[in-house]
């Protein structure tokens, strides 16, 4: 009789829906310079590398939202798609299928499961995958977590080309051939029930709630990538301090 396992399989050690998280915080320090553990683990809010740090950085990095070695590690491009893109983008939309799909566990189990599993179907297939008992459950739900938040079985998410929207269309575009190009294409901009056209030239690159009565969008003219961000981040910060 063969001994028991005293540890279960490799796999992410908390959910996308967090991992992305974590990330923003990180790149909102960072940017997508580059850093040693360490220093990644005081981003997450660890003294140092330890045991919950190194599951934490391991689980960015089976999501595929961490990239680089040793002292050289940063934000992944990836990860930039789902911390500055618009929500119902379908670049946003696919970064996320992208990145549930990344861990090797997880990638099996969506092969396998043509609808979203139950809980208990899912314990009993970790289980004889050599999970223990405890960590079957938690990966269970931390897989239907990751699943769910990337509305991965969800059939009416197929990304479209065009988004109806307050009775205007909302045309997005893609340049499938820059991973630093993390941009997309917006005819109007939401204003109470109606759509302000932009200017010719203008791209929305992110918007979202500040807090419950403020709101935001950002709206570029010309290139945006890692560069023009840095300068963007530097401009804010000098508005900040006429703002105190």
């Amino acid at each position: 009789m063969s001994e028991p396992r005293s540890r279960s399989p490799k796999h992410p050690g908390i959910n996308l829906k967090e991992a992305v998280g974590e990330m923003r915080q990180v790149f909102e320090i960072e940017t997508r310079n580059k850093m040693s553990r360490e220093v990644l683990a005081s981003h997450l809010g660890y003294s140092g590398i330890s045991g919950a740090s190194a599951t934490k950085i391991g689980a960015l990095r089976h999501f595929g939202l961490i990239e680089g070695s040793g002292d050289e590690l940063r934000v992944s491009t990836l990860a930039v798609t789902l911390l500055m893109k618009d929500e119902n983008s379908k670049e946003y939309r696919e970064a996320l299928r992208t990145a549930v799909r990344n861990p090797v566990l997880y990638s099996e189990l969506l092969e396998e499961y043509e609808s979203k599993p139950s809980q208990a179907n899912l314990e009993f297939n970790l289980v004889e995958r050599g999970f223990l008992k405890k960590s079957a459950v938690n990966a269970a739900q931390d897989f239907l977590i990751s699943a769910d938040f990337a509305r991965f079985w969800d059939t009416a998410d197929a990304p479209t080309e065009t988004t109806a929207h307050s009775g205007s269309a909302i045309e997005r575009s893609d340049d499938a051939n820059s991973d630093t190009d993390l941009n997309h294409i917006a005819k109007g901009v939401e204003r109470g029930n109606t759509v302000i056209p932009m200017a010719d030239g203008e791209e929305e690159v992110s918007s979202g709630r500040l807090s419950k009565s403020s709101k935001y969008r950002l709206l570029i003219t010309g290139p945006f990538g890692v560069d023009e961000l840095d300068l963007l981040i530097r401009k804010l910060e000098l508005d900040r301090e006429f703002l105190d």
